[in-house]
């Protein structure tokens, strides 16, 4: 594994450079003061992962993410910067970024950010994630899932999955707070094996979409209380849809037919227009660690 840092500071550089080796004994580091070293040094050799720092001189941090990512669309980022501002951060995912986390987390934390950006995965340090999903929904209600960016939104879906339940309860301190946001099951039987099936078109790695009363026993089976929930109708427009899945052109054809295909109770349920855009129902839920 080879991993590049690009940091100005040099005691910094040396210092996570040190982590680093001690705790990925097979790591091979290199290092970079700015970007314009980073990009010698990327087009000299290719790393397996690129840390930044946010401020940068020259090149700024953003910047050097964004040259990287047209060169090398593959190249895993991820910032690691004392900046935890919320604007910062989405201008870090939205410039290529498929991780952040500040200066001040534990030495575990920074690994583990590591390790799921390397497995192809997102990674918000905990705190900026529940914040993130905070400020989007207390700010702008449900108008701010339809202006995600593709990465946002994956981070959303990633959280909102059953299966992360218990990795959620494990790194929230007692009293933590997690906010899960989803496209929530229908609860009548046309409308959810319609919903399921275009799911599954869509994204052939989806199993299911869960009702409210199944996000709560699988909260409570992983030791979250369910401190609030809300319901919400969210238009998606179709092409936007299935660009933010990469879906293949034969799925996609399918999802249009079966739309066309569908009796008037499903369609009344979705809304759905004639590009083949609907409305879905969205579930919002508050989860506290005991």
């Amino acid at each position: 594994m080879k991993i590049l840092l690009v940091d100005d500071h040099f005691v910094v550089r040396e210092g996570l450079a040190a982590l680093l080796r001690g705790l990925l004994p097979d790591v091979e580091v290199n290092e970079a003061g700015d970007g314009e070293e980073a990009l010698q040094a990327v087009q000299r050799e290719i790393p397996s992962l690129v840390i930044v720092d946010l401020g940068l001189p020259g090149i700024s941090g953003l910047e050097l993410t964004r040259r990287l990512r047209q060169r090398l669309p593959q190249l895993r980022v991820l910032f690691f910067s004392l900046h935890d501002e919320l604007a910062l951060v989405r201008q870090a995912l939205d410039a290529g970024a498929r991780g952040y986390v500040t200066k001040r987390a534990a030495p575990t934390v920074l690994l583990e950010a590591i390790r799921r950006v390397l497995a192809g995965q997102l990674y918000l340090e905990q705190p900026l994630a529940t914040r993130l999903a905070c400020q989007s929904w207390e700010e702008q209600g449900g108008a701010a899932l339809r202006g995600l960016t593709r990465r946002e939104f994956e981070i959303f879906r990633l959280l909102a999955r059953g299966l992360a339940l218990r990795e959620v309860r494990r790194v929230l301190k007692p009293g933590g707070v997690a906010i899960f946001v989803d496209v929530a099951a229908p609860g009548q039987a046309l409308p959810d094996t319609f919903l399921q099936t275009v799911e599954m078109l869509r994204d052939t790695s989806h199993v299911r979409n869960y009702s409210p009363a199944e996000w709560a026993r699988l909260s409570g089976e992983a030791g979250l209380l369910v401190t609030g929930s809300r319901r919400q109708r969210l238009r998606l427009e179709f092409q936007s849809w299935v660009e933010r899945m990469r879906t293949p052109e034969v799925f996609r054809q399918a999802i249009r037919s079966l739309q066309l295909a569908v009796g008037e109770e499903v369609r009344e349920y979705f809304e759905i227009a004639d590009d083949g855009s609907f409305s879905t129902d969205v579930l919002v839920l508050w989860l506290r660690r005991e």
